[in-house]
């Protein structure tokens, strides 16, 4: 009897054991056929409304002054042209050039009213900054308006370089132009109006190193108070682009 009870167990261990074997899931049949090989990357694919794929771009901004320690842009005078050729979405080369007309500060004019206008501190003041750029656009994206209309935007980082021309400031009305070697970074961002036109928002750096000379310096007697002085600018600028 114990014998029987035994081979029966031992037949239904064996029947179920067969059976899960037979209703097994083959995984590699189902990854086969439904994942993505290994060899294969993916990637989100961001649908397009605006392409500048092979398209050449030129820009109008203005330019504000944010950091200099003794001077102020005043007005629409302080202006940029830029203009750059997309090879694809991502990349585009380019040129711009800088026009700047800056004014003394007020802490600056307190100081030489104080002294009685027989002092300023020496320092200079850059005239135009040209050169040429590489622009990355790493970012495209949509934003939804108050629920009402989809705004189309990308944000671009840029690399500069190129010349800065720069006066040099005295008491004396010797007041030279030089120029040196300019490298800037740009953070921008395109907000798209239609297939033509953009809004450009953009920060802006730029450094580069002047001769400074002496606030009493003339033409004949030049005093160098410091042959490489690193001078840094930053700039908020905000403009039109026009695509071709």
């Amino acid at each position: 009897m114990k014998t029987l009870i035994l081979l029966f167990i031992s037949f239904n261990f064996l029947s179920s054991t067969y059976a899960a074997q037979r209703k097994r899931v083959n995984t590699k049949k189902i990854e086969k056929k439904y994942w993505t090989p290994k060899k294969y990357k993916t990637g989100v694919v961001q649908g397009r409304s605006f392409f500048k794929e092979n398209r050449l771009r030129v820009g109008f901004e203005n330019l504000i002054l944010l950091n200099d320690k003794y001077s102020k842009t005043d007005g629409l005078s302080n202006y940029r042209i830029d203009a750059s050729y997309y090879f694809n979405e991502r990349l585009s080369f380019g040129g711009f050039f800088e026009q700047l007309s800056l004014d003394d500060n007020a802490g600056l004019r307190e100081m030489s009213n104080f002294s009685g206008g027989g002092f300023i501190l020496e320092h200079v003041k850059p005239s135009n900054f040209i050169g040429g750029s590489i622009d990355f656009v790493p970012i495209y994206s949509k934003l939804s308006w108050m629920n009402k209309k989809i705004i189309y935007l990308d944000f671009s980082i840029s690399a500069k370089a190129g010349l800065a021309t720069y006066q040099q400031q005295t008491l004396t009305g010797y007041e030279p132009e030089k120029t040196s070697p300019l490298l800037g970074v740009d953070f921008a961002t395109n907000i798209f109006i239609n297939n033509n036109f953009s809004i450009n928002l953009a920060y802006r750096t730029r450094a580069y190193q002047a001769e400074v000379i002496d606030f009493n310096s003339t033409e004949s007697s030049k005093v160098v108070v410091d042959d490489s002085k690193t001078n840094f600018h930053s700039f908020l600028t905000l403009g039109l682009n026009y695509y071709f």
